[in-house]
């Protein structure tokens, strides 16, 4: 929870409350009866709520937005309560009723916008009001240290009744001039419910409460009261969401009255102690904990050198990222991955190709059924072939079979929120792909698996699966990948451990795990745009980790980091370039011949090569495999792609799985690292 989101107004009404607790001591301070007795009531309070969030955007809603991290709203909070007496100084509180959590996510977006041939800083707010309720109890284990004062400790359990949001981007700089290519000054206007929002509230709750009797018989109370609660559920389960607040306000309590049972008491005899040893020593000091992190620049070729700052540069860049027509199935089931994108049948006449943009291969892949949904209305003469693979059976294909059920689903999806005609749309069932992953090398055969439990999706004409091209303002960094290497030395063993890189406060990179940490951890910025530093502030990193006897060391370290926009660049008149950066995917597993789509993508880009253009090739491999094969692989796919584009020999390079492209542990990130990318770099005249 993060208190610098406080307003100073409400640090002043608690103070106030406060005040007002110490002032009313004086009525609290008549003698109480001494049998303690049950109480009911009801309380109001104001909720001032506290989001955290790490998204982007929300599952299968278009949103440019780079991250959202936190939010605040306020909302009521009301209902009944029941106390009831433990014995002693201890109380046991249920309370049930209505509970807001809304709040508004903003994050501002500074950029480069293009006005006619004019570069301008730019300025994008993005915007999440979310409306969330939910209908709870709230059992709470209350102790009284003065006999006004209760500190209670419990927590939160109920149903969310509310889960709607609105959400829009909106041009806030230049004030002026510019509108997106909607023609307005607001885009990705959304108001539905939020996807796969969880149907269960559930926090942590502690508090205190003071009662201010208002009749002689004490028994009526006024209560003023001040709650802290932590959410323990996402919002929603596909996103890094978490609510909290602060509640403050007061509740009406009564509390029959009864004839006071008078005890004789006797003081208690003090408790008898030992006296401390003369001499002893203290307890031995735990386990030896010691932790150390230091990072490397990792090149474009692979080179890890030391490094001590990084470099960024704004560039106008055209970026074309091939579709791979593959979806891929968990073991003997036929639905869809959540990691899917999928949208409401009345949000398809909002989704636009063109607002992919700001999202990276993978996010971008997994609207796959989305494009593929957009690009079939385009064309209604096209027409594709869905077909579902099933290695995990044995026999021959049916029509009942888990390989047709796979292609069903995903018909099913574009019949019915896309509205595509099921005859345009044919099934097909295979045991395994015609070119199937290897599934027989002892390391990879359970990747090998994974891959070809599949859907293959072919289309009538090029043009349902071409590459998502889109023409946008990106960031190159020197070196383009950041290498940490982390070392734990725990004599009782590492529990958990944390890396986490920050500029200015905010978290742009985070790793993390249970037991020890990897040897080395590889922080791909180039390729993760959205982390990339925005400003000359200094990035920090730091290693936090944990023990098994609950020891906690820490170990951090900073690069210096320089920023070159393209405002700057025109300013200061630096000479500028615009860079084209293109991918290669569809290599057959283990051939590094180009396949049709890969020639038709060469020739695009070859048309585009002009004589004063610097062109840098740089092939990939996955994981499987041999680290040498892999490295011969990758350049034989590099040099491939360099002769079908007429370029030299010496521009391309072979980089193996020395650099981790995508997540290597999902069949599609496996599937994007057999790749050659190519980057094209022309002076701005």
């Amino acid at each position: 929870m993060k208190t610098e989101l406080l307003p100073t107004t409400v640090l002043n009404v608690l103070a106030n409350i406060l005040a007002l607790m110490a002032t009313a001591s004086v009525l609290s301070a008549q003698p109480i009866p001494a049998e303690p007795r049950p109480a009911y009531g009801i309380f109001g309070d104001v909720s001032l709520n506290i989001h955290e969030a790490e998204f982007a955007n929300l599952p299968g809603i278009p949103s440019c937005c780079p991250r959202y991290e936190s939010g605040t709203g306020l909302g009521p909070s009301v209902g009944l309560f029941y106390e009831l007496p433990l014995g002693g100084q201890t109380l046991l509180y249920l309370r049930a009723g209505y509970f807001s959590h809304s709040a508004t996510l903003a994050t501002t977006e500074q950029t480069t916008v293009i006005v006619g041939n004019e570069a301008r800083d730019g300025k994008f707010e993005h915007r999440i009001d979310a409306s969330l309720a939910s209908v709870a109890i709230e059992p709470l284990f209350g102790v009284r240290p003065a006999s006004a004062l209760t500190l209670h400790i419990g927590g939160r359990l109920g149903a969310v009744i509310a889960k709607q949001f609105s959400q829009q981007e909106t041009i806030v700089k230049p004030e002026d001039v510019g509108v997106f290519e909607n023609g307005r000054r607001t885009r990705n206007d959304t108001t539905a419910e939020i996807p796969n929002a969880s149907a269960t509230e559930a926090a942590a709750v502690a508090g205190l409460s003071y009662q201010l009797p208002l009749n002689r018989q004490r028994t009526l109370f006024l209560q003023p009261e001040l709650f802290f609660s932590l959410g323990l559920l996402n919002v929603a389960t596909d996103v890094d969401w978490n609510t909290g607040g602060i509640r403050f306000g007061v509740a009406l309590k009564y509390r029959p009255a009864t004839e006071p049972v008078i005890a004789a008491t006797t003081p208690d005899s003090p408790p008898e102690t030992e006296p401390p040893t003369p001499g002893a020593e203290s307890p031995a000091a735990g386990p030896a904990l010691t932790a150390a992190i230091v990072a490397a620049g990792v090149d474009h070729d692979g080179t890890e050198r030391p490094v001590a700052s990084i470099r960024t540069e704004e560039f106008i860049a055209t970026s074309l990222r091939p579709l791979l027509n593959y979806l891929f199935f968990d073991e003997n089931s036929s639905t869809l991955p959540e990691r899917y994108a999928r949208i409401p049948a009345e949000m398809t006449e909002q989704f636009q190709i063109e607002r992919l943009y700001n999202l990276e291969t993978l996010p971008t892949y997994y609207h796959l059924l989305n494009i593929i949904g957009r690009r079939l209305r385009q064309h209604p003469e096209a027409r594709i072939t869905i077909t579902g693979c099933s290695p995990e059976q044995p026999v021959q294909p049916n029509a009942d079979g888990l390989a047709t059920r796979r292609a069903e689903s995903v018909r099913e999806y574009l019949t019915q929120v896309w509205g595509i005609a099921s005859g345009r749309m044919s099934i097909a069932a295979l045991t395994m792909p015609e070119k199937p992953s290897n599934p027989t090398e002892l390391d990879a055969e359970l990747d090998g698996i994974a891959e070809n439990r599949r859907v293959e999706i072919t289309a009538s004409i090029p043009q349902i699966l071409e590459p998502v091209v889109t023409t946008d303002t990106i960031r190159t960094i020197n070196p383009p990948v950041v290498r940490f290497r982390p070392t734990v030395v725990a004599e009782s063993g590492v529990l958990n451990w944390q890396v986490r890189a920050t500029q200015q406060g905010k978290l742009l990179r985070q790793f993390g795990g249970i037991g020890s940490p990897p040897a080395l951890l590889d922080w791909n910025i180039e390729q993760e745009q959205h982390t990339v530093p925005r400003s000359n502030a200094a990035l920090r990193y730091q290693l936090l980790v944990e023990d098994l006897k609950g020891g906690k060391r820490s170990a951090e370290g900073e690069l210096a980091v320089e920023e070159l926009t393209v405002q700057k660049k025109r300013t200061q008149r630096i000479a500028d370039r615009e860079i084209d950066r293109y991918s290669l995917i569809l290599f057959d597993f283990d051939r590094a011949e180009l396949n049709d789509a890969n020639r038709r993508i060469s020739e695009f880009i070859r048309g585009r090569i002009t004589p004063a253009a610097t062109v840098t090739i740089a092939g990939y491999t996955d994981r499987i495999g041999q680290a040498e094969y892999n490295q011969q692989l990758s350049a034989q796919r590099a040099q491939a792609t360099a002769e079908a584009l007429g370029a030299r020999p010496d521009q391309a390079a072979g980089q193996g799985e020395t650099t981790t492209l995508f997540n290597n542990d999902l069949p599609e990130g496996r599937f994007y690292s057999r790749t050659v990318t190519v980057v094209v770099e022309a002076p701005v005249k």
